[in-house]
C-alpha cells in the first residue's frame, strides 16, 4: 500500500534528506588508511515543503510515498576521469545499517582523495522497489532539495566522509519529473522504436517533418506511467543546403506477454515548412509486437515512418485501426459575428479522448461592451464522460481581482454539473465549504467570495499573473459545496491575437471525488489558419 502525505493545498510535498552528524572526522569500526579517504551516508528527515515558492517548474502531481523499510542505496560516483564507482546501467549497491539510515562501510568506497562527484543515488526497499529518489538538476522537482545531483564531494586524505543527500519519495506516475530515464528507476527488458516522418503542403511537397514524441504505458484500457514526455527531434540545413530531420528513438519496457503503449506525435513548427498548426497527427496504442515488426535482423530496425499530408501512406498501419479516436460536435451557436461550437473525441470503446470548444476568428468581433455569455451543448456521444457543457463568456473589462485579470478576455467554463445544478450555486455559505486536501491540485488557493451560478475561482500560485507577469493566459478550477466543478481556460483578446498554439500541464490533486472517469492532464490554445477557427482543448486523458 502506498500512503499519501499532503500538505498545505499549494505547497505540499514531502521530502526526505540524508544527511549526517556534522563532522568529516568520525570513528569507524574499520582503520581508515591515512592516505585514502572513505565516504559513507547518512539520514536526517527534513521537510522541505518551503522549497515550493522557488519553483519555476510545473509539478503536475505530490509523489505518494511508501510506507515500506528501505534497505540499500545505488549510486554512481564519478572523478575527472570517468565512472569510479558503478556507472550507467550498472550502479553500485550499498547497504544500509539494519535499521538505520546510513549506509554500512564499503571497501569500494575506500578512494584516493580528489574531488568526486556523485551522479546517481536512489534507495530502494527490500523487494527492489525503488523508494526514494534524488532529483537530477533541471528536473521539475530539483527546487524541492537543496542540492539535486550531481553533488561535488571534496575528499581529503584520512578522513571519513559523511555526504548528505537529500531524497524524495519515488512514484513511478512521475516517473520523468526526476530527471532520470524510465529504466533507470523502473527497469526491464526493453526494445528500441524509432519514428521518422514527412510533411507535405498543400502544394504536395515533401518536407522532412519536425515532431515531438508522447508515450506513456497502457494495460487494461487505460494509460498509465508516462515513459517520455515531449521528446522531438531536429530539423536543420545540411552541408549541402537540403533541410534534413532526425528520428527519434526510445527504448520501451519489454516484459512477458504483451506490452501496449500509448503514443501521441505532434507535427511541430519548422524553418523548413514554416508556421502550421502544431497539433496531435498520430495517437493510439501500439504493442509490442508492432515495434518488433520493425526489427530488420542483425540488430537493425527499421523507422515507423508516418507521412502526414503526402498522398503516401504511413510505412505500418499502427494509427489507422480501430483505436483511433472519432471526432462529434456539438450544435454551432451564434457569437459575435461568427460561431462556437463544442467537440469531443471519442475512442472506439467510446472512452474520452480529448474534449474542445472551437470558435470561428468572425467570433472575436461584434460583441458586446458588457459581459456575455452562451452555453454549449456537448455531441449527444459524450453522454456518460464526466463534462457536461461548456459556457463561453467575454469579459471586455475583464474582472476582479484589479491590476490582474482586467483586460478584455474569454471565460472557457468545462462543467462537470448540469445546467439546472449550476443555476442553484446561490449560498454564499455552501460556496466556502472547501473540497477535501486530497482533492484539491498543487499549489491552487480559493479566492475570496464566490460568483452566483459559477462558484468559488481557484488560481494557482505559480501562475504567471500572480507573479508580476501581465495577464495573457491561465488556467482556473471551480468549487461549490466542497465539491470540485469546473475547469476554466482564461485567455485574453490580445493572445488570440497572436494566432498562436501552445500547450499547457494541468496541475493534478492526489485523488478525484468522481472516480471512473477520464479527466484531463494538458490543455492547448490553437489557431487554424487555414479555418480561421481557435480551438480550446482538455487532452491527455487518464482513467481516475
Amino acid at each position: 500500500m502506498k500512503k499519501l502525505y499532503l500538505g498545505v493545498a499549494w505547497m505540499a510535498m514531502l521530502s526526505l534528506i540524508f544527511t549526517s552528524c556534522s563532522s568529516d572526522d568520525v570513528q569507524s569500526n574499520r582503520n581508515i588508511n591515512p592516505e585514502k579517504a572513505t565516504i559513507s551516508f547518512n539520514a536526517l528527515l527534513e521537510d522541505l515543503s518551503g522549497n515550493r515558492s522557488a519553483s519555476k517548474q510545473a509539478v503536475t502531481e505530490i509523489p505518494a510515498c511508501s510506507n515500506e523499510a528501505v534497505v540499500y542505496v545505488e549510486i554512481i560516483l564519478s572523478n575527472a576521469e570517468g565512472n569510479v564507482v558503478g556507472s550507467p546501467g550498472d550502479p553500485f549497491r550499498i547497504d544500509l545499517v539494519a535499521g538505520q539510515l546510513f549506509t554500512e562501510e564499503a571497501a569500494e568506497l575506500e578512494l584516493e582523495p580528489g574531488i568526486y562527484s556523485l551522479d546517481y543515488f536512489v534507495v530502494y526497499d527490500g523487494s527492489g522497489n525503488a523508494t526514494w529518489v534524488t532529483p537530477m538538476a533541471g528536473s521539475p522537482l530539483a527546487n524541492f532539495v537543496n542540492t539535486p545531483l550531481p553533488i561535488a564531494i571534496d575528499l581529503r586524505a584520512g578522513v571519513k566522509k559523511y555526504v548528505d543527500v537529500p531524497v524524495l519519495c519515488f512514484d513511478d506516475r512521475m516517473v520523468n519529473e526526476y530527471g532520470y530515464l524510465f529504466f533507470d528507476l523502473v527497469p526491464g527488458i526493453a526494445i528500441e522504436w524509432c519514428v521518422f516522418g514527412n510533411y507535405c503542403d498543400e502544394t504536395g511537397r515533401h518536407y522532412p517533418a519536425a515532431f515531438s514524441l508522447d508515450i506513456w504505458s497502457y494495460e487494461n484500457g487505460q494509460m498509465g506511467a508516462q515513459l517520455y514526455s515531449n521528446l522531438t527531434n531536429t530539423v536543420a540545413l545540411n552541408d549541402a543546403g537540403d533541410y534534413a530531420g532526425t528520428p527519434v528513438c526510445v527504448a520501451l519496457p519489454d516484459s512477458e506477454g504483451l506490452d501496449e503503449y500509448y503514443v501521441e506525435i505532434t507535427l511541430l513548427n519548422s524553418d523548413a515548412y514554416g508556421t502550421i498548426t502544431e497539433s496531435v497527427i498520430r495517437q493510439g496504442v501500439i504493442t509490442d509486437e508492432d515495434v518488433r515488426s520493425l526489427f530488420s535482423g542483425e540488430g537493425a530496425v527499421d523507422y515507423f515512418h508516418f507521412r502526414e499530408g503526402c498522398s503516401g501512406v504511413d510505412s505500418n498501419d499502427f494509427f489507422t485501426r480501430s483505436d483511433a479516436p472519432v471526432t462529434y460536435y456539438g450544435p454551432v451557436q451564434p457569437f459575435g459575428d461568427g460561431t462556437a461550437w463544442s467537440m469531443v473525441q471519442l475512442d472506439s470503446d467510446g472512452d474520452l479522448h480529448a474534449i474542445a470548444l472551437k470558435f470561428t476568428e468572425s467570433a472575436l468581433s461584434g460583441l458586446p461592451q458588457m459581459m456575455y455569455e452562451i452555453t454549449l451543448p456537448l455531441p449527444a456521444e459524450a453522454e456518460g464522460i464526466v463534462f457536461d457543457h461548456i459556457d463561453i463568456g467575454f469579459m471586455p473589462m475583464g474582472h476582479e481581482p484589479p491590476g490582474v485579470y482586467d483586460l478584455p478576455h474569454l471565460d472557457l467554463h468545462f462543467y462537470m454539473i448540469s445546467e439546472e445544478e449550476k443555476a442553484q450555486i446561490t449560498d454564499a455559505i455552501l460556496a466556502d465549504i472547501l473540497p477535501a486536501p486530497e482533492f484539491i491540485p498543487a499549489t491552487y488557493v480559493p479566492g475570496p467570495g464566490f460568483i452566483p451560478m459559477m462558484g468559488k475561482h481557484w488560481s494557482s500560485l505559480e501562475a504567471g499573473e500572480l507573479n508580476g507577469e501581465v495577464f495573457d493566459q491561465t488556467f482556473i478550477m471551480g468549487s461549490y459545496d466542497g465539491s470540485f466543478i469546473f475547469y476554466e481556460p482564461m485567455v485574453t483578446l490580445d493572445y488570440l491575437s497572436e494566432k498562436t498554439s501552445i500547450e499547457y500541464n494541468i496541475h493534478q490533486p492526489q485523488s478525484f471525488e468522481r472516480t471512473r472517469y477520464y479527466y484531463p492532464t494538458r490543455y492547448s490554445i490553437n489557431y487554424d489558419a487555414e479555418a480561421m477557427e481557435y480551438t480550446v482543448v482538455l487532452s491527455g486523458m487518464v482513467w481516475r
